[in-house]
């Protein structure tokens, strides 16, 4: 959830599987605070 993220990068240090990288990519505004909510196996389709 990334309305939870202040990106320190703890999460990037403590990883096991080297799974996270915090890049310079901050173009993340929204007006809808839902969507920075990323499910990473959803397909585009929409199925489960």
């Amino acid at each position: 959830d990334l309305g939870k993220c202040c990106f320190c990068g703890l999460c990037q240090d403590i990883c096991p599987k080297d799974a996270l990288k915090l890049t310079k990519n901050f173009f993340l505004s929204t007006f809808n605070k839902s969507t920075t909510i990323k499910y990473p196996f959803k397909t585009e389709d929409g199925a489960k």
